[in-house]
């Protein structure tokens, strides 16, 4: 049939690959940013039960708007006022009825088959895949790609024990490291203490409280000690806006697993160092590991977002109707989550610095965190779309780098913090001059 794929044809979401180059409609600039796509394009999520595909306007008969259309079953119909005949590309067929141009052709679903339901909302269409019907055999039609689930034995299928990795890993734990497959199919090795800054004066290690992250082969940890950390490699500083301390050191060879690439987390609430190695890309063309996810731009006021990979090995994307482009499927959680960094909470808006890890691909077993209330004084971070600092005239300043915290105020010439200066800040219709550090930062 003109036009339709078989049923067996996979699921298309770039227009550039799914069409005849005859067959692409194109919006942008010609000397610039082109966006193309094709009716074979498609924005699916396949994490939803039945699975949702959804299509842009440029599917219309001309690839244009003005068009009231419609899907009835397996004829889909597009009707605007007028004598103007399309020539009739994608499957259109066309005529002039009454001043009216009518266009149908059987419908377009996202892999050619029937076992889609599809709607319009204005020229936006959306297709449904239909719940599964048995058939006499207990599963669907071979044409809709349905694989019936193995007859129920009675016997529970094994389970992972989730001890030590599957005999193909090839991974041997080095002493000390304890290791497990993923539900991913990635290796995750653990191991107690480690991670964390040994007390400077001989104590125990880690006595205190430290949230740590590794990043560009170094591990930061930021947080709170009885007594002045340091030694073994650590390097501390006083920083009392991250809790109290904030201590770096090299990777050493002792703090992953042996052999790879490896992403990894420590601090006082892991009780040591999680490290986590995800296994080659499932498919040729994939970009991640399924179900992971990744913080983002999450679109609102720029914030913190997550995307998650889709089984094709791919993030999600989705079509905006506002760019003409695909762009990451990226949703802020809506508890207001952000990476388990002190960095994430100085920066309300998105910083790809803050992340855990250098990809920003949250570390198994971790959601983010919802940043504590700040105590609101000079140099303390803020949310300014909740602002909240203590001292009289002091505003919730946003620095030119998108940080965020609370300044003091210097109007009428008062005095500025050793190491500040008094700046400018446009607040509204007026102006509020705010003490901020020389630097400009209060984070790093």
């Amino acid at each position: 049939m003109e036009g339709i794929e078989t049923a067996e044809t996979s699921v298309c979401n770039s227009g550039t690959n799914c069409c005849k180059p005859e067959e692409l409609v194109c919006h942008g600039d010609p000397d610039g940013q082109m966006v193309c796509a094709c009716y074979k394009s498609w924005d699916c999520d396949d994490y939803l039960r039945p699975e949702k595909c959804s299509q842009h306007p440029m599917d219309t008969p001309d690839g244009k708007g003005g068009w009231s259309c419609s899907a009835s079953g397996a004829l889909e119909k597009c009707i605007r006022d007028g004598s103007d005949l399309p020539s009739g590309v994608n499957g259109w067929k066309c005529k002039a009825v009454g001043g009216k141009v009518e266009c149908s052709r059987p419908t377009n679903t996202p892999d050619g088959g029937t076992s889609w339901d599809c709607s319009y909302a204005g020229e936006f269409k959306v297709c449904k895949k239909k719940d599964d019907v048995p058939v006499e055999d207990g599963g669907l039609p071979a044409s809709d790609g349905y694989v019936p689930p193995p007859k129920d034995t009675g016997v529970p299928p094994k389970k992972d024990q989730g001890v030590t990795p599957k005999p193909d890993t090839g991974f041997t734990p080095p002493p000390g490291w304890t290791c497990s497959n993923g539900p991913n199919g990635e290796l995750i090795c653990k191991k107690a203490g480690g991670g964390v800054p040994e007390n400077g004066s001989g104590g125990p290690q880690g006595k205190g409280s430290f949230k740590c992250y590794w990043k560009n082969n170094m591990i930061t940890c930021e947080g709170s000690s009885g007594t002045p950390p340091g030694g073994n490699g650590w390097n501390c500083v006083v920083h009392e806006d991250v809790g109290g301390w904030r201590c770096k050191k090299s990777v050493g060879p002792n703090d992953t697993p042996n052999g790879g690439t490896w992403s990894c987390t420590s601090g006082t609430s892991y009780n040591g160092i999680v490290c986590v190695q995800y296994p080659p890309p499932p498919k040729p063309g994939a970009e991640c590991q399924p179900g992971a996810k990744m913080w983002c731009d999450g679109q609102s006021y720029c914030g913190w977002g997550q995307v998650t990979c889709g089984s094709d090995g791919k993030w999600k994307r989705k079509f905006s109707l506002q760019t003409f482009s695909f762009e990451l499927d990226c949703w802020e959680l809506a508890d207001g989550r952000r990476p388990n960094t002190v960095c994430a909470c100085y920066f309300t808006f998105f910083n790809k610095d803050c992340c855990e890890t250098a990809d920003c691909v949250l570390p198994p077993g971790t959601n983010g965190q919802i940043c504590p209330a700040s105590p609101g004084w000079y140099c303390d971070y803020c949310n300014p779309l909740n602002p909240k600092c203590n001292e009289g005239g002091a505003k919730c300043v946003t620095t030119n780098s998108y940080e965020t915290y609370c300044g003091k105020d210097c109007s009428g010439g008062k005095a500025c913090p050793a190491g500040s200066k008094c700046s400018s800040f446009n607040q509204g219709s007026g102006t509020t001059w705010q003490c901020t550090p020389n630097d400009g930062s209060c984070y790093y």
